[in-house]
């Protein structure tokens, strides 16, 4: 659960400067709306960029308040809203 309460601060929480879920929440169901693969680009980027935190040993306080999530997120739509979606995209997507 607490790993989920880090991810969801850090989809968007952290992009508006709201340090809350439920912004999160909001966001990522905004996103999957208008692009299901938008949004799945932005969970992936996400639960990425938060578990490459962790496994770095990056500040346990920094991680649960979604600071390390929110640029995976942008990042996670920017390589599919600038590139067309195939296996070079996808593995750029998992390696950012």
């Amino acid at each position: 659960m607490k790993f989920i309460d880090s991810i969801l601060r850090g989809i968007i929480g952290q992009v508006i400067f709201q340090n809350n879920i439920y912004s999160g929440i909001l966001f990522i169901i905004g996103i999957f709306y208008n692009s299901w693969i938008m949004g799945l680009a932005a969970l992936i980027g996400t639960i990425i960029s938060t578990i490459t935190a962790q496994s770095l040993k990056y500040s346990e306080d920094d991680i649960k308040n979604g600071l390390y999530g929110f640029n995976g997120t942008l990042t996670g739509i920017a390589v599919l809203c600038f590139f067309e979606f195939n296996l070079i995209t996808a593995i750029a997507l998992v390696l950012n």
